[in-house]
């Protein structure tokens, strides 16, 4: 896994698991809108997202 910044991937993981937390919070709350598949496919487009927006 390459880290969005070589100088200082501590950095990047902390702020993963940061956004960890905030989705297992997220998945924990009780949800208003209807259920969208499975959370792992969910987790999945997020952390794709997380790196690939600064590619």
């Amino acid at each position: 896994m390459q880290h969005l910044n070589p100088l200082n991937p501590t950095v990047d993981l902390a702020l993963l698991e940061l956004e960890r937390q905030r989705l297992v919070a997220e998945l924990a709350r009780p949800r208003r809108r209807p259920y969208q598949g499975p959370p792992t496919a969910r987790l999945r487009a997020r952390l794709n997202h997380l790196f690939h927006r600064d590619a």
